[in-house]
This record gives structure tokens, sequence and C-alpha cells, in this order.
């Protein structure tokens, strides 16, 4: 019997490099970035919703 002579071995293959961390970046950006939105909106219209609406005299107007 002859040994047949054995092709060498290929070179490491590296495993692909995972992502994940940057999907969850990105998405824990957007959800900072909405709730900043949210809360600003929020802040704007608990100082000048009366402005906006005019509740207060609605509800004075009522009250009386």
């Amino acid at each position: 019997m002859t040994a047949t002579p054995m092709p060498p071995a290929p070179d490491s293959v590296q495993p692909k490099k995972s992502r994940t961390w940057l999907i969850v970046l990105i998405i824990v950006l957007v959800l900072c970035c909405l709730c900043t939105a949210v809360g600003s909106g929020i802040w704007w219209l608990w100082n000048n919703g009366d402005n906006l609406t005019g509740l207060s005299r609605l509800l004075s107007v009522l009250a009386i």
C-alpha cells in the first residue's frame, strides 16, 4: 500500500463577527431619542397647554 499525501490543511476560517451589539446599540439610541421627544412634548404641553386649549378659562366658567 502506498500512502497518498494529505493536502495541506486550509487556513483556519475565522467565524463571522456577530453584529448583535450594533443592532442593540441602534435600538437603544432610537428608544432614547423617542423618550426624549415624547418627554419634551409632555413638558411643553404641561407649561403651554392652557394657552393652547383654553381649558383653564373653560373650567373657571363651569365652576361658577
